[in-house]
């Protein structure tokens, strides 16, 4: 954890430049954790293969050809048409006064009484299906969020002191 020894007179102004790095940190948490789910879905399946076109006997890869390629249970969801992937949304910085609510899809920054709470997901309604599992549809957990979460718990305190830190440096 890094140490800050900073004087002013104006408290104030240091709340301001503490609160504008952890929003900075959280924006940047938000982009880094994007990235990394849209990763995970970006991963080829490794479960049943079935036709869902007729495809070309010599097109350049598997879906050209018409088939796809599941994911087993367990693995994340294989892209078949994309949606998923594109669907996850990010705070937009650009848009952020500091601690306004933002809502762009399922993107969200806010500050709620001492705590920033960041949002970031899908709006399409499979998506938590495929994260949690569906007894309904019959669809068995392909967890493709909560690893990435669990991966950047060490992370996130770097990110945030880091930017912190940039925000106190500049004059």
């Amino acid at each position: 954890m890094s140490r800050f020894q900073w004087t002013a007179n104006n408290v104030e102004h240091v709340a301001y430049r503490v609160n504008a790095g952890v929003t900075d940190a959280m924006v940047g948490v938000s982009l880094v954790l994007s990235k990394l789910i849209r990763d995970q879905l970006s991963k080829p399946g490794t479960g049943r293969r079935y036709r869902v076109a007729k495809g070309r006997r010599k097109g350049r890869n598997t879906r050209a050809r018409g088939w796809h390629v599941a994911s087993a249970p367990g693995n994340p969801p294989a892209a078949n048409t994309g949606r998923l992937r594109a669907s996850w949304t990010v705070v937009p910085y650009r848009s952020l006064g500091l601690m306004n609510v933002k809502n762009e899809g399922f993107a969200t920054l806010e500050q709620v009484g001492t705590k920033i709470v960041l949002t970031v997901g899908s709006n399409l309604k499979y998506a938590a299906a495929l994260e949690f599992g569906s007894t309904r549809a019959r669809i068995a957990a392909r967890p493709y969020v909560r690893p990435v979460i669990a991966a950047m718990q060490g992370e996130v305190e770097g990110i945030v002191s880091d930017a912190v830190a940039k925000r106190m440096r500049r004059p």
